[in-house]
């Protein structure tokens, strides 16, 4: 542990001047109990999916969402995201066109439903 660390963490005992490897092998074996994860462990929890994928060679991020619908919560469908359905409003914002998911023939009057959940999935 670096010194700047340890002086961060002074209220828990931690002193740069003060050889204290026993108290810092305790907080590195103990760290996921606290909710403290390497970058291979939070790849690990997100599934597979990338959490936030940086170029090393740009440095610069990109990251990726897949969207699905459903209009009971039980089954999900992928929610297509096509060109010239997706703009980037004047504020800033990403925005997404798309006609909510048919429950009856379109002819049907009852077609289209009042409400319906988007969710984010993980991208395979």
């Amino acid at each position: 542990m670096n010194d700047q660390a340890e002086l961060d963490l002074a209220a828990l005992g931690f002193d740069p001047l003060v050889a204290d490897t026993t108290s810092v092998a305790a907080l590195r074996e103990n760290a996921n109990n606290a909710d403290l994860y390497s970058p291979e462990q939070m790849q690990t929890l997100a599934l597979g999916a990338p959490l936030l994928a940086r170029d090393p060679a740009s440095g610069s991020f990109t990251l990726t969402l897949g969207l699905e619908r459903s209009t009971d919560l039980n089954r999900f469908d992928p929610l297509p995201l096509t060109p010239g359905h997706s703009f980037i409003n004047a504020n800033g914002e990403l925005e997404f066109e798309f006609n909510p998911p048919q429950t009856a023939p379109p002819s049907s009057t009852a077609s289209r439903p009042s409400r319906f959940l988007l969710a984010i999935r993980k991208n395979s």
